[in-house]
């Protein structure tokens, strides 16, 4: 009788399949009487290290077979802003602001610098790439640099309020963030 294998993988995302176009998912493949080998198919939507096992209770006594992979990221689509809300005095710099870009599926993306447009929805908000610097409107852009996921930004505003930053980049999905610009120099 044919032998069924059963098919694990470390990462919850990874999935497994019969066919290449993933039309139907499944957890074991079956070895056909005659036959010493069977194929599957894999994908995940996870960019890490997945480890795939072969084997298990209904394999009859085989040993498990595993197999390291490692999933890379996809292209990038989107923009993020990666920190938590920032709360910070008026004319002081905020805490970093983490603008990041990843792939369809979330993961980070690293490759090739990419030029980022910095807005915000107030006309005295601005932008600088420093907590010390001049924080004089002239930057407008940041740039995530190859090799790096994320650049750090920071804002600031003269008046009070719920400023709605938002970093854009052509072709790929913005991401806005609201901050809270509270009167005064003490947060309390």
């Amino acid at each position: 009788r044919d032998l069924a294998v059963e098919l694990f993988s470390t990462s919850p995302e990874g999935t497994f399949s019969q066919t290449s176009n993933f039309s139907e998912s499944t957890d074991r493949v079956w070895i056909a009487v005659g036959n010493s080998e069977a194929s599957f198919y894999y994908k995940d939507t996870r960019a890490d290290l997945a480890v795939l096992r072969a084997g298990g209770p209904v394999s009859e006594g085989i040993k498990p077979a595993e197999a390291e992979l490692t999933m890379i990221h996809g292209p990038t689509t989107q923009l993020a802003i990666s920190s938590e809300p920032r709360t910070f005095p008026t004319d002081t710099a905020s805490p970093p602001i983490i603008a990041e870009r990843r792939d369809m599926y979330g993961n980070p993306t690293l490759v090739g610098d990419l030029d980022i447009a910095l807005l915000s929805d107030t006309p005295s908000g601005v932008f600088d790439s420093d907590p010390l610097g001049s924080f004089d409107g002239a930057t407008t852009s940041a740039t995530i640099v190859d090799g790096k996921a994320a650049v750090a930004l920071h804002y600031s505003d003269s008046q009070a309020g719920t400023p709605i930053v938002t970093v854009s980049a052509p072709g790929l999905s913005s991401a806005s963030q609201k901050e809270l610009v509270v009167q005064g120099q003490n947060l309390k």
